[in-house]
């Protein structure tokens, strides 16, 4: 016989996090998580956990144990989980693209139904209805169905133009991802499995007596490609809102809005949002290299009984990291696009109402039509149907939500800058914001949207 000596303190219960607020008597190993906001936590034994939380222990049956902690299962809660989030972000990321096309005076010719239904994809056309429905009424982005642009081509950029089709293609995924992990949280994938007593008739009815049947239902390869797919589309969906990010805060790019955001009292004083897009620009490579596939590796384990593995927890996790970094990129470009809103509001009005607009004599003389730019449309055309610059109906509930969570916070873009911000607290009350998911609920609201709502293709 082996006797061993151990610590008296040896305790197998593992260990949890308990929230310490309310409680005084957590005060030992504090630990601090920021997700969106800061909580303490007191680390604790698995047992004195339980004992602080009133939780009787739970005695396991017979193959209970691995069917808590299997692989399978384990990797099926991590991609619901990583899944619900998901669905929540790319509501978001239309939000911020319609914001966005807002701040740069875009078209709305990308986003009509005629475009989407000859290319037939559903996730396609449900993206650009629920755009256009938080368009609709705004006098600042140009054309529409019925009304020509007046700044010929009507051509965006990629990044604001394939919103519909990136987009889309996302949602198309998800709803793959939906149906995988659907089927799965509802499967057995427990091995052996015993099929007894199922009757003649019944497709579980097994003729033979040896009723126990050893499979392969507890291989993660269709959870492991969930969330590698999962993965990939969303560094995808991040590249494209980090690409608009890039676009909002570049002079060159950004149709009049100030270099970098914000407008400065003195040249070269402040960096405005360039740090905001060098983090959008850092999570989105990072995710580049979370997202390459997990299901495509395999190390035997077992003694070589366990030769090929799924990878799937690895998938799920790396899919858990990127939907959170994306987040925060959705975050970034939301915070960017109202800043460009509000200078755009704010431009916009100073120049219709200008005293050479009051006057019909003293109006200046138009440019030629090759020189003029869209602020210098967008201004004819307030003027002479005597508009304010207004957002869409959803724009502007996000707009409003969006200044509302900021408040408290010294102001952005009303000013000229003097010095620069600490950029953080921002970019995590939007965080925090998307996190809520009030921002969705509220523009869909009013832009009478559903989170069900389908299209029919033609």
């Amino acid at each position: 016989m082996i006797m061993c000596d151990y610590d008296e303190d040896y305790d197998e219960s593992g260990q949890a996090y308990l929230d310490k607020q309310g409680d005084s008597s957590l005060a030992t190993a504090l630990v601090t998580k920021v997700n969106g906001s800061s909580v303490e936590y007191a680390l604790l034994s698995g047992h004195e956990a339980m004992k602080k939380r009133g939780i009787e222990p739970l005695e396991l049956g017979a193959k209970e144990g691995l069917a808590l902690n299997n692989g399978a299962t384990v990797s099926a809660a991590l991609a619901a989980l990583a899944l619900s989030d998901a669905e929540n972000l790319v509501r978001h990321t239309e939000i911020a693209a319609a914001l966005t096309l807002e701040a740069m005076l875009g078209f709305r010719d990308a986003f009509f139904p005629h475009i989407q239904q000859v290319r037939r994809h559903l996730g396609q056309i449900e993206v650009a209805y629920r755009i256009m429905q938080m368009l609709v009424d705004s006098t600042i982005v140009d054309g529409d169905v019925d009304v020509r642009p007046r700044v010929r081509p009507p051509q965006d950029a990629y990044s604001l133009r394939v919103t519909p089709q990136v987009t889309g293609a996302v949602w198309d995924t998800l709803r793959f991802i939906r149906q995988t992990i659907s089927d799965e949280i509802n499967a057995a994938t427990d091995n052996p499995l015993v099929f007894y007593d199922f009757p003649k008739g019944h497709p579980l009815h097994l003729p033979r007596k040896y009723c126990v049947v050893s499979g392969g239902n507890f291989h993660g390869a269709p959870l492991a490609y969930a969330m590698d797919f999962l993965s990939i589309v969303l560094t995808d969906l991040g590249s494209l809102c980090e690409r608009r990010i890039f676009r909002l805060t570049d002079a060159d790019l950004s149709h009049g809005l100030p270099a970098m955001l914000l407008e400065e009292e003195k040249r070269g004083q402040t960096s405005g949002m360039m740090i905001a897009q060098y983090l959008a620009a850092c999570l989105v490579s990072d995710c580049k290299t979370l997202a390459h596939p997990d299901s495509v590796d395999s190390i035997p384990t077992s003694a070589n009984q366990e030769d090929h593995v799924s990878m799937s927890m690895n998938a799920a996790l790396h899919a858990r990291k990127v939907v959170e970094s994306i987040e925060y990129v959705v975050a970034i470009e939301l915070l960017c696009a109202t800043i460009g809103v509000q200078y755009r509001l704010q431009d916009l009005k100073k120049k219709t109402c200008s005293e050479g607009y009051k006057q019909g004599d003293k109006r200046p003389e138009p440019k030629p039509e090759e020189e003029r730019t869209r602020v210098d449309e967008r201004v004819r055309f307030l003027h002479k149907h005597g508009l304010e610059p207004t957002l869409g109906r959803g724009s502007q509930v996000a707009y409003e939500l969006i200044l509302k969570k900021l408040k408290g916070l010294p102001e952005l873009g009303k000013q000229p800058m003097v010095k620069d911000r600490y950029l953080r607290p921002y970019v995590l009350r939007i965080y925090e914001l998307l996190r809520s998911r009030e921002l969705v609920t509220e523009v869909y609201k009013q832009c009478g949207i559903t989170i069900a709502q389908q299209s029919k293709v033609i």
